[in-house]
């Protein structure tokens, strides 16, 4: 199964061109973090498609906020938190979903 790193960016269908994630967990791979159910926005760049019909077409900046974690692998864990994959996608409160754009996966890992 495929890990992310915190290298990894995600797109919200919704239009946020850019999203990516800060973990504190002390989850690591070849000196590279890797993500858990517990990441953070780090930041988030774009124009929300939602915010924006609701204010009749002015264009609103992306204000995500996430609700549940998908698709991650409860077998491995780190701080609590089971680790992300390639697979993983968020909710954000507004209405989009938060899917994996680039991975920065950095493979199979067993241990």
């Amino acid at each position: 199964m495929d890990f992310l790193s915190e290298a990894a960016t995600f797109q919200c269908n919704q239009g946020a061109s850019i999203i990516t994630f800060k973990d504190s967990s002390k989850a690591k791979f070849n000196g590279a973090s890797l993500l858990t159910t517990g990441a953070s926005l780090k930041t988030k760049i774009g124009i929300c498609a939602i915010l924006t019909a609701m204010s009749q077409g002015a264009p609103q900046p992306c204000k995500c906020q996430l609700t549940a974690w998908t698709a991650f692998d409860p077998t491995k864990t780190s701080s609590g938190n089971s680790l992300l994959t390639s697979q993983s996608k968020n909710f954000c409160s507004v209405g989009g979903v938060i899917s994996v754009q680039q991975s920065g996966v950095f493979g199979h890992i067993t241990n």
